[in-house]
């Protein structure tokens, strides 16, 4: 692999997209590309997820420090609290972010902090070995059903057109 941190914060809807269509791809991204961390105050918006699941995925809940709840709780910049903090646990600790949410890709991107969609890991997966394609198509056409306000016809297209390119 590459020069990635080791570590990936989520954020809510990633991990309420594959644990409503494919929870096994949380574990395999766990085994082989990142440790998943979710902040405490991000998991209890899960419901789709327990701290026991969790576990057996073994996506990781931390507790976001003193500083990064207060940093959080000041308002501004379009982004929910929640959101606000993945980005200051990845900022502040050199971790990488996973999420679908626009508002937080581009503070990434702004405050150079790797910022990955939900969808790509499923990429990478594939390409190492450890889901075929067709499970990755399906499971980004399942997620699409739950939540086409984010992810759109257009994103699984340009996903499909990404997973079927050759590798260079």
């Amino acid at each position: 692999m590459d020069c990635r941190p080791e570590i990936i914060v989520s954020d809510a809807c990633v991990l309420i997209d594959y644990c409503l269509t494919n929870k096994k791809i949380l574990r395999l991204v766990s085994r082989h590309i990142w440790k998943i961390y979710v902040l405490r105050p991000v998991f209890v918006e899960v419901k789709e997820l327990d701290e026991e699941t969790a576990d057996t995925l073994e996506i990781e809940i931390i507790d976001p420090d003193i500083s990064q709840l207060q940093r959080a709780g000041k308002r501004g910049g379009g982004l929910s609290r929640s959101d606000r903090l993945c980005f200051l646990a990845a900022k502040d600790n050199g971790w990488n972010c996973w999420t679908n949410d626009i508002g937080l890709r581009k503070l990434c991107k702004k405050e150079e902090v790797p910022v990955y969609w939900g969808l790509e890991v499923m990429i990478s997966l594939y390409r190492l070995g450890h889901i075929t394609i067709v499970d990755a198509i399906e499971t980004a056409r399942k997620i699409h059903k739950i939540n086409k306000k984010h992810i759109t016809e257009e994103i699984i297209a340009r996903f499909i057109n990404k997973i079927n390119e050759p590798i260079e």
